[in-house]
Order: structure tokens, then C-alpha cells, then sequence
């Protein structure tokens, strides 16, 4: 298939240290999840694993994040969250998913459903 034989993004053309501290990692992902998607509508099989490499991505990006893109690298990965969480469980991936979950620090509110799973685990 077409998309198959192109190439992911060129980190070549990122430059910068915020360049590659947000905007490679997530054009990394998105070609991932691309990938994934086009794999899933056209055959069916085989996108899982493009799922999972796109939600490896944002794990790798964060952990690669220097400490003075702390507070803009959590705020990124909250304001995507239910997406990588969405992508991993797509790819069968869900350890990178719960570590995206866990490294985002959202608050639970108590009473609430997920707070109950929590507690009752």
C-alpha cells in the first residue's frame, strides 16, 4: 500500500530545542496513529502494532523531556491524555497508556468512579 512506502517525518526539519522537546515526538505519534488508522480501513489487520508505536512515542517523548519543560510537557500530555489513553487501548498497549495516566498527575475526585477503582484497585 502507498502510505506503507512512505518514509515517518524527517527530524531534520526540527530544529530547536522546544521543536524537539514537543513538536517531533508528536509528529512521530501522529505518523503512528496515521499509519494505524490507514492499516485498520484498508485491510483490517495489522494496525495494532502502529497504534502501540505511536503511544511509545509520547511515552518516549516524555521521558525525554528536560526538567525545565516539566510544567509545558505535563500540560501537553493532560491536554492529550484521553487520546494517548484511547491509542494505547487501541494497540493493546496499555502499560505505556497507564504510565502517560500516571506521569500527567490529574487529580481524582473523591467519590468518583475511577477514585473508587483506585482505592479498591
Amino acid at each position: 500500500m502507498w502510505m506503507e512506502t512512505q518514509p515517518g517525518p524527517n527530524v531534520r526539519f526540527f530544529t530547536g530545542e522546544e521543536q524537539m522537546t514537543f513538536s517531533w515526538p508528536f509528529a512521530l505519534y501522529q505518523w503512528h496513529q496515521a499509519l494505524g488508522l490507514f492499516k485498520w480501513l484498508a485491510r483490517g489487520e495489522g494496525a495494532q502494532c502502529q497504534f502501540a508505536k505511536a503511544v511509545d512515542a509520547a511515552w518516549a517523548a516524555w521521558e525525554q523531556a528536560k526538567p525545565q519543560h516539566a510544567a509545558t510537557s505535563r500540560a501537553v500530555l493532560r491536554r492529550l491524555l484521553s487520546e494517548y489513553l484511547a491509542t494505547a487501548l487501541t494497540g493493546d498497549a496499555p502499560a505505556p497508556g497507564l504510565k502517560l495516566y500516571q506521569a500527567s498527575v490529574v487529580q481524582v475526585l473523591p467519590g468518583t468512579a475511577l477514585a473508587s477503582h483506585q482505592r479498591y484497585g
